[in-house]
């Protein structure tokens, strides 16, 4: 099959890539220098690129255009409990400039659907980790702190917790996702396991070596975390996250030569 990756430079993007060229597809990539500090290129980023591709897919009798979008979205969602795809959302609750792009993105998405047909697929990505990820993502962030020997630094109470998923996980799903199956579908691709931020700096310095831990206070519009099921996609796709947390960490410490050993600052545990 003929596949087009809108960033697959970045960093799911570049597994995806892996993972389909791996399943035999022939693959295109179409990438965009990231300038994810100025809210208006974010917004003509994820809403009119959305627009161009759902338009250039229309026009060339493109099979199924597959979104990537966010459990993010879930931030914006009325109800309580476990949310499953058909939640209601509340669009004053959408918070994060990230967020509304997503969901206009969806919009799109289904709008194509209903004026001309267009099939899709939308993929929320739960919280990724994992080799090549960029270095202000949380894991990255506690990684470096120990190879520098500089304190951990936790935003909140360090209680707060995220279904973690590892991305060669994610990239698994968008292979699976190519099935008719998951043609006109909405699927939450969240990891299976909470982890809170101290957790994952536990994690972090029994891997790599222990420093101390400050705390600071949480920031606005940070993602709250709600009970996101994952259960469409492990029906329609026989999907699930398979790595544990650990593991991924190991193997994102691995992919950065990482050899072990514990830094000078050991003496300074928490």
């Amino acid at each position: 099959m003929q596949v087009a990756v809108t960033g697959g430079g970045g960093f799911i993007g570049s597994h995806v890539v892996d993972r389909l060229i791996l399943a035999g597809h022939d693959v295109r990539v179409i990438d965009v220098q990231p300038r994810w500090r100025n809210p208006v290129w974010a917004v003509r980023l994820n809403v009119e690129g959305t627009a161009r591709v759902l338009e250039a897919a229309r026009h060339h009798g493109c099979g199924r255009v597959i979104l990537a979008s966010t459990v993010w979205v879930y931030g914006a969602a009325q109800g309580t409990g476990e949310l499953a795809e058909d939640f209601p959302i509340d669009l004053r609750r959408a918070g994060h400039v990230y967020v509304s792009t997503k969901l206009a993105a969806e919009l799109l998405v289904h709008s194509y659907q209903e004026m001309y047909g267009q099939d899709f697929t939308i993929l929320r990505y739960g919280i990724p980790y994992g080799p090549r990820m960029r270095e202000e993502l949380v894991v990255a962030r506690f990684v470096q702190a120990v190879r520098e020997s500089r304190p951990i630094t936790i935003t909140g109470t360090g209680e707060q917790q995220r279904n973690y998923v590892y991305v060669e996980d994610l990239a698994d799903a968008h292979v699976r996702a190519l099935a008719p199956v998951a043609a006109g579908q909405v699927l939450a691709l969240e990891g299976g396991t909470p982890v809170s931020v101290r957790e994952i700096a536990e994690t972090v310095t029994e891997l790599v070596g222990r420093v101390p831990v400050h705390y600071v206070p949480a920031r606005d519009a940070d993602y709250q975390g709600v009970s996101v099921s994952n259960r469409a996609a492990k029906e329609l796709l026989d999907w699930s996250p398979e790595t544990p947390f650990a593991a991924g960490v190991r193997r994102y410490l691995d992919w950065l030569g990482w050899a072990g050993d514990p830094p000078a600052s050991d003496a300074g545990a928490p």
